[in-house]
């Protein structure tokens, strides 16, 4: 393995992504471009951040860490933001959803629907751990995650079986005077798979250092816009049965986006008793008329509640796709805890997202 140089402090986890599959390394196949283990071995390309890298940024809004992929992601993780992921794009085009908030600025204490005035969109907004879904008397909506300073442990990039791949790793706490002192470790990796295919996998450990066992309430929020999403895009659960939150006749069938409405209004819908595949993740597919799809995948034995939002709204256009460890809506949320797991003192629970990103490989997609 070449990485670029980074700051030398490893997490105590395996590497996130699993080695490239069958040929990754060999000659391309014909009518390929040359991959990086190509160019490399031919010495075309004097270093290999040219073809992966991640910079370090300080602006206005905040620390930005930018992770960018030859044949992959461009992406940026958001330290001060809970370690989430904001803005990405492929090929120039964005995947990930952009709301018209523009305040970056993070919250001393998300109260009430504070959350709301600080949802800049981005592809991965985590929430939790206090709450999530509406306000209660303990916690604001959403909870205070995605509003926590994260610290950065480390972050490399460069070529790996003849992959190109960037890596970060950061660290987030939950302390308080009367609870438990709680964090996530999270790992973030962007890669490519022997299809060409662009690869980012999310890990996160949530330990629990005590005193009292410490509920683990945490959705992941995962953001889609267009031109992944457009009228007539699919959105493909593995034999669930849903449940609406509420009646949305702009979206008269959750599994085709419709076509945009100038109405605000949204769509919550709850996924029960997904397929869960041979390697224990719950995959969805979302694709495009004629165009790129993307999979998102997850640990079901962590992240068991499922859930899908849709705002067909002109000029606010999302997709949400949000597993959850514990209920947003729904009988569940009458149990202690709100239906939040307990990790006991001294435990490590492990939540796990896989996102693949596909292209039909026509011009004008990427």
């Amino acid at each position: 393995m070449t990485a670029s140089p980074g700051p030398p402090m490893p997490l105590p986890l395996p590497p996130v992504l699993p080695p490239a599959g069958p040929g990754a390394g060999s000659p391309r196949r014909p009518g390929r471009p040359p991959g990086a283990a190509d160019l490399l071995a031919q010495g075309l390309l004097a270093r290999t951040d040219a073809i992966a890298a991640v910079t370090e940024h300080d602006g206005p809004d905040g620390r930005t860490i930018r992770a960018r992929v030859a044949g992959g992601l461009d992406l940026e993780v958001l330290p001060d933001r809970g370690f989430d992921i904001g803005r990405v794009t492929v090929g120039g085009w964005p995947l990930s959803w952009v709301s018209p908030v523009a305040d970056h600025r993070a919250l001393d204490v998300p109260a009430g629907d504070a959350w709301l005035d600080r949802f800049v969109g981005g592809l991965l907004v985590t929430c939790g751990p206090e709450n999530i879904g509406p306000a209660t008397g303990r916690a604001g909506l959403h909870g205070s995650h995605h509003h926590r300073p994260g610290r950065l442990l480390e972050r490399c990039a460069g070529v790996r079986d003849g992959v190109p791949f960037a890596r970060m790793a950061g660290t987030i706490e939950y302390a308080a005077v009367f609870g438990p002192s709680a964090r996530v470790e999270r790992v973030i990796e962007s890669s490519v798979d022997s299809d060409g295919a662009a690869v980012l996998r999310v890990v996160d450990d949530l330990s629990n250092d005590g005193p009292g066992a410490f509920p683990a309430a945490l959705l992941y929020h995962l953001n889609l816009g267009a031109p992944v999403l457009l009228p007539g895009t699919t959105i493909r659960w593995p034999g669930t049965r849903r449940v609406e939150r509420e009646p949305c006749p702009a979206v008269p069938d959750p599994s085709t986006m419709p076509g945009p409405t100038d109405e605000i209004t949204e769509s919550v819908v709850a996924h029960h008793d997904p397929l869960v595949d041979p390697d224990g993740l719950v995959r969805v597919l979302v694709t495009a008329p004629d165009g790129p799809s993307v999979e998102l995948a997850w640990s079901a034995d962590t992240l068991p509640y499922a859930y899908q939002w849709t705002l067909p709204t002109r000029r606010r256009w999302a997709l949400g796709i949000e597993p959850a460890s514990a209920p947003l809506f729904g009988p569940d949320r009458s149990r202690p805890g709100a239906g939040a797991p307990l990790v006991p003192v001294g435990g490590v629970r492990r939540h796990e997202l896989r996102i693949t990103v596909s292209a039909p490989g026509r011009p004008g997609w990427w």
